[in-house]
């Protein structure tokens, strides 16, 4: 049974759970963030550099401006922390492509962006989910909770 169907969320097809869990790229950010490439973790080592990934999945599909990364990755940005950006970005960066075999990271516009389709993240999933069913009660056609949304 698909996980979920909707066909106006980039272009997807109706993925299955199982294989959206164990194929490709996942990043988890609702609980414990975790990054995982055909259902195996990865190691992001630094708190810098997994918030940097979480910032940039909870804003998936626009650029972040780099004032705007900075000021959610450190507590107290001092003069050095847009070269220590950078270098997060490009480590980062490199671990994705080594693992995915290519870049989802992209500088753009004075800040960075990552492009994901919806199946990539719970967070957002679950944002697709809910813009789905609210449009589907606006038209006067409920939907029932999706399977992933109904926990144990």
């Amino acid at each position: 049974m698909p996980l979920y169907d909707p066909p106006e969320v980039r272009g997807a097809a109706p993925v299955d759970a199982a294989v959206t869990a164990s194929q490709g790229l996942h990043v988890g950010l609702l609980g414990r963030f975790g990054v995982q490439v055909d259902g195996v973790p990865l190691s992001l080592r630094g708190d810098r550099r997994r918030a940097l990934l979480a910032t940039l999945t909870l804003n998936a599909g626009r650029t972040v401006s780099t004032d705007e990364l900075i000021e959610r990755v450190w507590d107290t940005p001092g003069q050095a922390a847009r070269g220590a950006l950078q270098v997060h970005v490009a480590r980062a960066r490199a671990l994705l492509e080594r693992h995915l075999g290519e870049p989802l990271i992209q500088g753009a516009d004075g800040g960075y962006r990552i492009d994901l389709d919806a199946h990539r993240s719970d967070l957002l999933l679950f944002r697709s989910l809910a813009e789905r069913a609210e449009r589907a009660a606006a038209r006067g056609r409920p939907t029932t909770t999706p399977t992933c949304c109904t926990g144990p």
